[in-house]
């Protein structure tokens, strides 16, 4: 069991189970209350908790992407194996208007990515930013719905869209997944009802506010990963339907054209 040190009135610490204490601030806090809390679970003037805290947050930033670079790097291998065993060659899949995508992603690159804008955008305009970006993403997925494995990827998107604009913009995330996620101590100046940082798509929540739990980022890594992220059922689906999108045409134009051509110069009998 993991313990925490809970500061005192008189400033003494004491010892308790870290996810007893978290329920026991969420209960006692937040039952009939509206307003944003913070959550101390040490001391104001530890600076090297402050610090865990930010390396926390900042590990955050690129946690939606990390689902999905698995599923491309996968899919890809998985694929070029499919087509050597197949004595063909792969290439990746032909997607019309391929542009889109990246245009679709400079909202959050300039919300959530980039430094310079990141740190100076309202979060009202960081979660429009957000909500566009899916919009552009769901509108390369109807243009390219004949596709294998673009459905489930569209109902991926719509289901991360559902959860973003029913909760104000930013995917929600409950207190109690935050304190499986999250370190005991990183979890020092997280307040209810605003974002991790200005690097993240998420916000705190409680579990009974959040509109949409089942869409929510309610998953996390498992604990023997290094890497620690959660993520949304959207995600699983998005990240299916890009495998399934990659593994699909593992025969190029090239051996296609070959192929004709002996056709064509077949002699006819």
């Amino acid at each position: 069991m993991r313990y925490c040190n809970v500061v005192n009135s008189n400033n003494s610490f004491r010892k308790v189970p870290h996810e007893n204490h978290i329920r026991s601030i969420f209960n006692h806090r937040f039952k009939n209350s509206k307003t944003p809390h913070s959550i101390f679970l040490f001391p104001p003037n530890n600076s090297a908790a402050r610090a865990r805290c930010r390396r926390a947050c900042r590990r955050r930033r690129g946690q939606s992407l990390v689902i999905l670079l698995v599923a491309v790097i996968a899919g890809s291998l998985v694929g070029i194996l499919r087509a050597r065993w197949n004595r063909d060659s792969w290439q990746p899949p032909e997607l019309r208007h391929a542009w889109l995508v990246m245009v679709a992603f400079l909202p959050q690159w300039f919300a959530f990515y980039l430094p310079v804008t990141r740190s100076h955008l309202p979060e009202s305009l960081a979660a429009a930013c957000l909500v566009s970006s899916q919009f552009g993403l769901l509108l390369f997925c109807w243009l390219n719905r004949r596709s294998v494995g673009m459905p489930l990827l569209t109902v991926g998107l719509i289901f991360n869209l559902l959860a973003i604009s029913a909760n104000g913009g930013l995917m929600p995330l409950s207190v109690d997944t935050a304190a499986r996620f999250l370190p005991a101590d990183a979890l020092q100046k997280l307040q209810v009802g605003s974002r991790f940082s200005s690097s993240s798509k998420d916000i705190l929540l409680p579990a009974t506010a959040i509109v949409f739990p089942w869409f929510a980022d309610r998953f996390v890594s498992p604990g023997w990963l290094n890497y620690r992220f959660v993520f949304s059922l959207g995600d699983i689906l998005v990240s299916l339907g890009v495998f399934w999108l990659l593994i699909s045409r593992p025969v190029s134009i090239k051996v296609s054209s070959e192929r004709n051509k002996s056709h064509a110069n077949r002699p006819v009998e």
